[in-house]
């Protein structure tokens, strides 16, 4: 219902309020991850499985491959190195196996779950 005065008027802020009344910056917000566009990154949107400590599968930036990535030690700003390109699960499965020692089952099954090609066609 509009009053007298006409529709409410919206304000621009750069706070948000808390349940208990005192204002946060929105850089203060924990409650929603970044995420990153950067293939190499913690944070990469498009990780598949994490295989092991040290292994992940994404999907590349152009959706046209799996990426098997070895984290590299330390704790750099791009710790995920890629160590195999594929096109194919079967290929994926073979390189994610020979390269991890002691892969998660469920992580293994997830890829086992993956479409025959990515993209859903043979290339």
């Amino acid at each position: 219902m509009v009053g007298p005065e006409g529709p409410p008027q919206l304000q621009k802020t750069n706070s948000l309020t808390c349940p208990t009344g005192q204002k946060r910056p929105f850089e203060d917000i924990g409650e929603f991850p970044q995420v990153s566009n950067h293939e190499t990154a913690d944070n990469y949107s498009r990780v598949i499985a994490q295989v092991d400590d040290r292994h992940r599968v994404i999907v590349c930036k152009d959706g046209i491959q799996w990426i098997l990535q070895r984290r590299e030690k330390g704790t750099g700003r791009w710790p995920w190195k890629a160590r195999h390109y594929c096109r194919t699960r079967k290929a994926l499965l073979r390189v994610t196996g020979a390269a991890c020692r002691a892969p998660d089952p469920l992580a293994m099954q997830t890829l086992a779950d993956l479409p025959e090609h990515i993209g859903g066609v043979a290339a």
